[in-house]
């Protein structure tokens, strides 16, 4: 296999075709990241997204694209999919359209921080000292990735962290976190999951109800009636860990804005990884 020589990008423009590019040596994008190109008769470098990728020599003269906007594809196929569809429906650009669904806050980064993260791998077996040993001995012991910044102070340095890097011994990737998120790792204030509560008579009878239902699949509207305190968010919650537990996913609309960062502690408190949308928010 050959890596492909040719990107075909789409812009933010009323055009109802992709651009062809050449990748010049070292720069190979993936299919949904942006990048930037030189476009049109004054060759402005311009943002677009890159939808698909190929070997086949074009049949006239190709730019070549600049370099690459993102770490990682801000869109995936199953997003490419319905923006291409979504751009025929309504006769615009597949640019437009995607320039359209991706959040400002996400193209420009806003209110997000890069945090480097390292992880044991399995590798070759090699002397280490002892400052190494302790290193991978407290990889190994983490549930997973651990910053960069904590395992490099309790070990007085960064050192030994990566000469097991070098060794092959320990991975490090960098993974861009909002602000907020990225601050309570980098603080060690990530609170412990909290252990679903044990449901009273009138929940569990409920929870009889809702529990098939989530095994059966499918579409079923059901009304959860209380007052204020009477735990119908527990099962709200219990609801939600089946359905995340089978690789789903839950929306949870709240009542008013004014209520949301209780609700956020909430659900967060069940380690859940939460993302918070409602029209106060900024881009970022």
């Amino acid at each position: 296999m050959t890596d492909p020589r040719f990107a075909e990008v789409v812009f933010d423009r009323p055009l109802d075709q992709a651009f062809s590019y050449t990748l010049p040596l070292g720069i190979l994008p993936l299919v949904g990241q942006r990048v930037e190109c030189p476009f049109g008769r004054g060759d402005k470098t311009t943002e677009g997204f890159v939808v698909g990728l190929s070997d086949d020599q074009p049949s006239f003269k190709t730019k070549q694209i600049v370099r690459i906007l993102d770490d990682a594809p801000l869109v995936d196929a199953s997003i490419l999919k319905l923006t291409r569809w979504l751009a025929d429906y309504y006769l615009c650009g597949w640019g437009q359209v995607l320039h359209a669904v991706v959040p400002a806050g996400v193209r420009d980064k806003a209110g997000t921080r890069a945090v480097a993260f390292v992880e044991a791998i399995d590798g070759p077996e090699t002397k280490l000292t002892p400052k190494q040993t302790q290193a991978l001995e407290k990889l190994q012991r983490a549930d997973g990735p651990m910053p960069m910044a904590h395992l490099s102070r309790e070990l007085g340095g960064s050192g030994a962290i990566l000469a097991l890097v070098e060794k092959g011994l320990a991975r490090k990737f960098t993974q861009r976190l909002e602000s907020g998120e990225a601050r309570a790792v980098l603080e060690e204030h990530v609170p412990s999951p909290a252990p679903p509560l044990e449901l009273n008579a009138d929940q569990l009878a409920a929870w009889r109800i809702i529990e098939p239902a989530i095994n059966q699949g499918g579409y079923h509207p059901m009304l959860l009636h209380g007052i204020t305190g009477s735990g119908k968010t527990e099962l709200y919650l219990r609801a939600i860990d089946d359905v995340v537990r089978r690789g789903l996913e839950a929306i949870v609309l709240v009542p008013e804005i004014s209520l949301t960062p209780q609700t956020i502690a909430q659900f967060r408190g069940r380690g859940g990884t939460v993302a918070v949308l409602h029209s106060h928010m900024t881009n970022a």
